[in-house]
């Protein structure tokens, strides 16, 4: 037996080590329930082409949202705010406990607190001299 330490492993290893582990938590849970994953795309009308989106993650009662991104030059036109309430309404349809994030201090955190995140953590100088934040929202 041998430990090899690899900074830029293949993709292949990575998703052998994370669907091992993915298979233990979900054979430990109390829920026992599959991941689920949920996509909300912001599709432009005219050329068919992705302008933003969410991707969320559904497991243990809870909505964990991976990443929400707008197109630059449609932000602040409530694009984000639009598709974070379709995640909100989608997760009160699966009668959820709520919904988690995370995002850094030089992203959205203002945003997620416009629309009703609670921080419950904070991760300070990470990356050095920032912060990542966690935010909850509970339904």
């Amino acid at each position: 037996m041998s430990i090899t330490i690899d900074f830029n492993a293949p993709d292949d290893l990575r998703a052998v080590i994370d669907e091992r582990l993915n298979a233990y938590t979900r054979d430990l849970s109390p829920t026992k329930g599959k991941l689920q994953l949920v996509t909300f795309a912001l599709i432009d009308d005219e050329t068919g082409g992705c302008r933003g989106g969410l991707n969320a993650v559904v497991y243990g009662h809870w909505m964990f949202v991976e990443g929400l991104f707008i197109d630059e030059d449609l932000r602040g036109q409530q694009f984000g705010t639009h598709l974070l309430s379709q995640a909100e309404d989608k997760a009160r349809a699966m009668d959820l406990v709520g919904i988690w994030l995370d995002t850094f201090d030089f992203q959205a955190p203002d945003f997620y607190e416009k629309a009703g995140f609670e921080r419950f953590g904070t991760l300070k100088d990470y990356p050095r001299g920032h912060e990542r934040c966690f935010y909850q929202k509970i339904l």
